[in-house]
């Protein structure tokens, strides 16, 4: 599975997260012909890691002392916008109409936290109906992650969703569920059938829901695959006194089969800091921008030492102007000179917006003399090369001997 599908995914995240978990539970089963408990244990599963996604949201939150709400997703959707900007005109447009409308983005935030917090309930107490429509719900979720922020979901965490099959087929068959077929009651056979199994995905279970209330990845005791999944955890406001940064490529971050330097990996980190010796060894174009002088206290551990109190850095692996230098430290002096609540104000998102493109505009016309540059030194190189040669063969061919 991994095999096949890693160039269709987004190595890094946690998007091929819940698999391993899902195969685990899945060979503790009985197989097809006893009693579809593991589906059980599966959809709990994913439940607890979308409620432990919520809580980890609202506990860090609350330490931040900042609401995770409108001004987070709009942090967030421009963070897609800098290393994962959509191929479509009209895709741009949409991102554009919703950060620029608070409200929009106060949507988007709340719904996305209700969905993580009501999954479970959903299909514990809604029946059939309630199954089928936290699956449904999921998917159309993460397809609107996919699109606005670029992050996939896609081929690793959205097969999990064929264990709901039940319910669909239960729902467009229009025939009403026995009371054998409730989750309650499946579990019972399945403990009757095959107790050691049924234990130990319990157990398994009861792992991950320690991890969830125990905050297991913020708190440093990384389990995984079992994870708290703190996923944009931390509240935002692009205006607001905190890091700041960005990253653009000349890859295409939207497919498959690139290192995730977004979020992973950065020159600005402790832990496997992104070198200028390791930039280099990249195959696309990047550059890495930010400022870590309002750095909060409860992430500046995350920072190199050098990385700390720096009022604006830029690294790239190829050669950038000054143009864009300058773009980019005006990005940073805009968010400096405003107020937090100018998150809100459609003018002042606008000026940002506008600024972000010119700085993408400026970053690909760098790439591409960059670029340009390169096939005229390999051509250098060729002719040097074809020189050479020539030379070479010359010099042979006057000392060969001669037949008299």
């Amino acid at each position: 599975y991994f095999g096949q599908l890693f160039c269709e995914s987004k190595h890094g995240g946690h998007g091929s997260l819940l698999m391993p978990s899902v195969f685990l539970l899945l060979a503790l089963s009985g197989g097809p012909r006893s009693t579809p408990w593991s589906l059980v244990f599966i959809k709990i599963f994913v439940g607890v890691v979308y409620l432990a996604g919520a809580i980890s949201k609202l506990v860090v939150s609350a330490c931040f002392g900042k609401p995770w709400a409108g001004a987070t997703m709009q942090a967030y959707l421009i963070d897609g916008m800098w290393s994962r900007p959509h191929a479509w005109g009209m895709v741009h447009a949409i991102q554009k109409f919703l950060v620029t409308r608070w409200w929009a983005c106060t949507v988007l935030a709340v719904s996305g936290l209700i969905f993580e917090l009501t999954f479970l309930p959903l299909y514990l107490f809604g029946g059939h109906y309630g199954g089928g429509l936290a699956a449904l719900i999921a998917v159309s979720f993460h397809l609107g992650v996919d699109v606005l922020q670029g992050l996939d979901f896609k081929p690793f965490w959205c097969p999990v969703f064929w264990a709901f099959l039940p319910e669909f087929q239960t729902i467009l068959s229009g025939r009403t569920p026995g009371p054998e077929e409730a989750w309650n009651a499946v579990m019972a056979r399945g403990f009757d059938e095959e107790p050691c199994r049924w234990i130990l995905s319990a157990a398994y279970l009861a792992f991950q829901v320690v991890a969830s209330l125990g905050l297991f990845d913020v708190t440093g005791k990384e389990s995984l695959p079992i994870t708290c999944c703190p996923m944009f955890a931390v509240p935002r406001n692009l205006f607001g006194s905190e890091l700041r940064g960005g990253m653009m490529t000349d890859a295409d971050f939207r497919h498959g089969g690139h290192i995730d330097i977004a979020y992973n990996y950065s020159p600005f980190h402790k832990e496997m800091p992104l070198t200028t010796e390791l930039l280099r060894k990249l195959p696309q174009r990047v550059a890495i921008w930010g400022s870590t002088r309002h750095a909060h206290p409860l992430v500046e551990h995350l920072l190199g030492e050098d990385a700390r109190q720096q009022d604006f850095a830029l690294f790239a692996n190829f050669e950038i102007s000054d143009e864009l230098k300058g773009k980019l430290e005006q990005i940073v002096n805009t968010c400096e000179a405003a107020a937090d609540a100018d998150w809100a104000d459609a003018g002042k998102i606008a000026e940002f917006l506008a600024l972000q493109d010119d700085c993408r505009r400026i970053f690909a016309d760098d790439v591409f003399r960059a670029r340009a540059g390169e096939l005229d030194l390999k051509g250098d190189f060729r002719e040097m090369r074809i020189t050479i040669i020539d030379a070479i063969a010359s010099v042979l061919f006057r000392a060969a001997p001669t037949k008299n």
